[in-house]
């Protein structure tokens, strides 16, 4: 902590004035003691570490002239609940909420174009999060280990979704991937154990490694012809898939997507389900004869 921010602490309350514009970094990091935070108009930015490791912050109020929240500006509060997001906000850093466990609600104003690597992640309690429609990549470990979370919405102007942005997130069962992706990164949904179907947009052209690796309970999964590059481990350790809806259009192309799961002897559990015009070349196609069935159903 930096000593003359002391000053502003009364009691169980630290009230930061508005003519200080930056809250420095590190400023109030690792304090212990049991406080909540009222930043004053003015200030325009909250500093990399400003508040981190503040173990018994229960509360911040955060005034409409802050535009930028820094790097691991909250990280470790284990005891925030809840934080508002003021309108002015345009970027939220990398870790600016890491570990937030008891952080049950986080409502972004429209006006957020960037949120850092891991921002969320380990924010144990927070069940929904509805991204706003200035974000175009879900940056890696975004909200990660999110364990309570159950539904994402994602607007329609995301691009990417980076490395294990959702992985460990148990509980999320509800997630639709807009049109407007093209890449869905490595370990991007590790682990989500409650996704039980997954329906890849026409826009995806690759799947990067290991991105749906280990969710045990998805038993479906749909794949475009867009998808130009499917990472051979991508369904790896998805031992309940039953069935994969395939718009390849050539067997060739469809087993160098799915080989692995013929490597890995899950594909004899599994049907796949292909265009109905393209059945004769898939039948004929020692590669199909791997999988528990073959029906041509797709359009």
């Amino acid at each position: 902590m930096v000593d003359s921010f002391k000053d502003y602490i009364h009691g169980t309350e630290a009230v930061i004035p508005g003519s200080i514009t930056i809250i420095p970094e590190e400023a109030f990091k690792e304090y212990y003691g049991r406080i909540s935070i009222r930043i004053s108009d003015g200030v325009r930015e909250i500093g990399k570490s400003a508040f981190s490791g503040c173990v018994n912050l229960t509360s911040v109020e955060i005034p409409d002239s802050v535009t930028k929240i820094g790097d691991d500006a909250f990280m470790g509060c284990v005891n925030l609940k809840s934080v508002n997001i003021p309108t002015g906000v345009t970027t939220i850093g990398s870790c600016a909420f890491q570990g937030c466990k008891s952080l049950n609600a986080i409502d972004f104003p429209l006006g957020v174009t960037e949120i850092g690597s891991s921002a969320f992640s380990g924010c144990e309690s927070v069940k929904r999060i509805k991204i706003p429609n200035g974000i175009r990549i879900i940056n890696s470990g975004l909200f990660s280990s999110c364990t309570n979370l159950t539904k994402v919405t994602l607007p329609n102007r995301v691009t990417i979704i980076d490395s294990k942005a959702f992985s460990f997130c148990s509980n999320l069962s509800d997630i639709t991937i807009p049109d407007t992706v093209k890449s869905i990164g490595r370990l991007a949904f590790q682990r989500c154990d409650s996704l039980t179907s997954i329906k890849i947009p026409k826009g995806v052209t690759k799947i990067c490694d290991g991105a749906f690796q280990d969710c045990e309970n998805l038993s479906s999964i749909e794949i475009p012809v867009s998808i130009s590059t499917f990472h051979g481990s991508a369904l790896r350790g998805c031992y309940s898939l039953s069935e994969i809806k395939c718009h390849y259009r050539e067997p060739s192309q469809a087993k160098g997507a799915l080989g692995d799961l013929v490597t890995f002897d899950m594909a004899r559990n599994i049907s796949l389900i292909v265009p109905v015009d393209c059945e004769s070349s898939y039948s004929l196609h020692p590669f199909s004869g791997a999988f528990k069935e073959l029906r041509a159903e797709l359009d």
